[in-house]
C-alpha cells in the first residue's frame, strides 16, 4: 500500500523527482570519488611507510655490525691500554708496547643516525599506528642522547690521544718534540708516529732504528705522567665500549620493531649454504658458486640444518649463493690473520668452534675435520657443529 502510494507520488511529480535523483547522483559521486582518493591516499602512504621502514631496517643492520665491531675494538684497546701502562700485569715487553699503540689510538667510538629515520618521526606516515610510533620515537630520542653523550666522549679521547702522541712522540723522536708540532689534526701526530715508528722496517735487514724507537716507547711506561694518561684513557675506551654495546642493543630494539610490525621486511632467504676450504671445495668467487646447500629446518623457517663431511680449514655461511649476505666469525682484535687473501679467525678456535653466534660478513671459522650435524640460524645468527659421533669436540 505505501510502495503504491510513493509511486503513484512520483508520477505527479516527475520534474521533482528528476531534480532529486539528480542531486542524489552527484552526491553519490562525489562521496565515491572522496572515497577512492582516500583510499589511494592510504595505499600511498603504506608504501611509502614501508619502503622507508625497509630502508631504516637495512641501515640499522649494517650499524649494528659496525657497533658489535667497535665494542670489540675498544674492549681490546682498554685491555691493552692497561697493559702497556703496567697495571695488573706488569709493563710488557718493548714489541708488545709498539703492537699494542696501534689500538690503543684507534678511533674513538661514535654511532651515526640512521637514513631515513629522523625523516620517518618527522612525517605524518605514523599517524594511523600509534604503536609504531611510540616504539619509534622512543627509540629516535634514546639515539639523539647517545649522540649527545658520545660527542662529548669523543672530544675527551680524542684531545686525550694528541697528549699520549705528543708524549710518546717526543720520546720516539730522541727527546726533540718539535718533529712532533702538528696542531692541525690527531690524524697527522699518528701518522708522523707511526712513521717513526715504522722507519727501522722499512731497510731491507735494517731493525736497529725500530728496534731502538720500540725500546724508547717502552721506556715510556715508566713515566708516572705518561702511565697517568693511559690509565685515564683506558677509563675512556671502556666507557665508548660500553656505549658501542648499548648501541648494538638498540639497533636490535628497532630491528626486532619493525620486523614485529611487518614481518615482510625480515629478510628471507630461498638458501643457505656452507662455503669454505672445509668443505673440501674451496670459497665460491663471482660466477663459481661452490656452496653446499643446507636443508630448511620442518619446525622453523629460520632454521637450516645439514649434515656434512668436513676437513679442517675455513668455512662460512652464505645465502642465496651471494656474499651480499655471508656470516662468520666475530671481528675482534688479536684473532685476526690473512689466510689466501682472506680475512680469517686466529684467536683460540674454542671460542667460535663447535658453536657460537656469528657475525655479518665476518671473519673465516676455523673447523676441525669431521662428520658433524650442523645448524644456523638466520635470525639469530647461532649456529652449531655437533658431531653425529655423539663426541664432544
Amino acid at each position: 500500500m505505501l510502495i503504491a502510494k510513493l509511486l503513484g507520488w512520483f508520477k505527479g511529480h516527475q520534474t521533482t523527482t528528476i531534480f532529486v535523483l539528480e542531486i542524489l547522483a552527484v552526491f553519490i559521486g562525489i562521496t565515491a570519488s572522496l572515497l577512492i582518493d582516500d583510499w589511494r591516499q592510504s595505499r600511498d602512504d603504506r608504501i611509502r611507510l614501508r619502503e622507508t621502514l625497509v630502508e631504516i631496517h637495512a641501515n640499522v643492520l649494517e650499524e649494528r655490525v659496525d657497533y658489535q665491531y667497535k665494542a670489540a675494538r675498544l674492549t681490546a684497546a682498554a685491555k691493552e691500554t692497561g697493559r702497556v701502562a703496567g697495571l695488573g700485569e706488569g709493563i710488557p715487553a718493548a714489541n708488545e708496547t709498539e703492537l699494542a699503540f696501534g689500538l690503543i689510538l684507534d678511533e674513538p667510538f661514535y654511532p651515526t643516525q640512521p637514513p631515513g629515520l629522523a625523516r620517518l618521526i618527522s612525517s605524518d606516515l605514523l599517524g594511523n599506528y600509534p604503536e609504531l610510533q611510540k616504539d619509534l620515537d622512543y627509540a629516535f630520542r634514546y639515539l639523539q642522547d647517545q649522540l649527545r653523550n658520545n660527542e662529548k666522549m669523543l672530544e675527551a679521547t680524542t684531545n686525550l690521544q694528541v697528549r699520549v702522541l705528543l708524549a710518546s712522540g717526543a720520546i720516539l723522536a730522541q727527546g726533540d718534540p718539535t718533529t712532533f708540532d702538528h696542531p692541525e689534526t690527531q690524524n697527522a701526530l699518528e701518522q708522523r708516529w707511526l712513521d717513526v715508528v715504522n722507519v727501522g722496517y722499512s731497510a731491507a735487514g735494517d731493525r736497529s732504528v725500530a728496534e731502538h724507537n720500540s725500546a724508547a716507547l717502552h721506556t715510556a711506561t715508566n713515566d708516572k705522567d705518561f702511565r697517568a694518561l693511559l690509565t685515564t684513557l683506558m677509563s675512556l675506551h671502556i666507557d665508548g665500549a660500553t656505549e658501542a654495546w648499548k648501541m648494538e642493543g638498540w639497533a636490535n630494539y628497532v630491528v626486532e620493531t619493525i620486523e614485529e610490525f611487518d614481518p615482510s621486511i625480515r629478510p628471507r632467504f630461498g638458501e643457505i649454504g656452507l662455503d669454505g676450504t672445509a668443505t673440501g671445495k674451496g670459497f665460491s668467487s663471482a660466477g663459481n658458486s661452490l656452496s653446499v646447500p643446507m636443508r630448511r629446518s620442518n619446525d622453523d623457517p629460520d632454521v637450516w640444518v645439514l649434515t656434512a663431511d668436513l676437513v679442517a680449514g675455513d668455512l662460512k655461511f652464505r645465502a642465496d649463493n651471494s656474499w651480499d649476505f655471508s656470516w662468520g666469525a666475530p671481528t675482534t682484535y688479536r684473532n685476526i690473520s690473512s689466510r689466501g687473501g682472506r680475512w680469517a679467525f686466529a684467536g683460540d678456535p674454542d671460542d667460535v668452534f663447535p658453536q657460537g653466534t656469528s657475525e655479518l660478513r665476518g671473519l673465516d671459522i676455523p673447523v676441525r675435520a669431521g662428520r658433524y650435524d650442523v645448524t644456523f640460524n638466520s635470525r639469530t645468527l647461532e649456529y652449531s657443529f655437533r658431531p653425529t659421533d655423539g663426541s664432544d669436540q
